[in-house]
């Protein structure tokens, strides 16, 4: 069976002390996998980021989760930092 992404879906869960960040995949079989990426006060900028960084991930296998990665940290110009990293890490958990 073939597994690409196909889609994904952010959500963020506010709570009195912390906003949570949460990735959904889902891939063009139903599958689904989920990630977390909550970095504080930057949870929309991550979500931001992981917009950005779609094209290294949708249409792709989520069992070529060491490219994906790969891509989405060296084929970008510049590294993000800690919200670039927060939203590779969900992302890799998602897969």
């Amino acid at each position: 069976m073939n597994h690409k992404i196909v889609k994904y879906e952010t959500a963020i869960v506010g709570n009195p002390w912390k906003n949570w960040l949460f990735l959904r995949l889902e891939t063009d079989t139903g599958a689904e996998g989920f990630g977390e990426a909550s970095l504080n006060g930057f949870v929309r900028t991550v979500a931001t980021a992981i917009s950005e960084l779609e094209n290294y991930f949708i249409d792709q296998s989520p069992f070529d989760v060491n490219k994906i990665v790969h891509d989405m940290l060296f084929s970008v110009y510049s590294d993000g930092g800690q919200i670039h990293r927060a939203a590779i890490a969900a992302v890799e958990a998602a897969c």
